[in-house]
């Protein structure tokens, strides 16, 4: 049985939700976080990340709908200074591995589900513009 995933350093868990736990996949030990919420440094980023590929790590996050503003010249108006609060538009980690996870681990990785908070939701416009 496992130990609880650590909440002080990175990872990513990827879980496709089968009964038997067959796809998920544990990237850990992370050399490096890239990250952004800027348009204009999103090909960087991805940039960044093929070469960490090429230095034999693993990595894996998620690249944002929003990130696809930085490839369409159509969009180029909608490139306004990120919020604060945004969350990223890019976010990967590098890592030293990756490994699967047995079903029967995944919850013991995850701990109790009760206690989580995401927050509360918060509209991008006013009622009045949306109807």
């Amino acid at each position: 049985m496992r130990e609880r995933l650590p909440t002080d350093r990175a990872f990513v868990l990827l879980d496709d939700a089968r009964a038997d736990g067959a796809g998920a996949r544990l990237f850990s030990g992370h050399a490096e976080i890239v990250e952004t919420r800027r348009i204009d440094e999103v090909e960087a980023c991805l940039d960044r990340l093929a070469g960490l590929l090429e230095q034999g790590r693993h990595v894996a996050g998620f690249l944002g709908y929003e990130a696809g503003f930085a490839f369409e010249a159509k969009l180029a108006t909608l490139k306004d200074e990120p919020d604060a609060d945004a969350p990223p538009l890019l976010w990967f980690g590098a890592f030293d591995g990756v490994e699967p996870v047995a079903g029967d681990d995944l919850a013991a990785l995850l701990g109790d589900a009760d206690g989580a908070w995401a927050g509360a939701p918060r509209p991008d416009i006013e009622a009045s513009a949306y109807r």
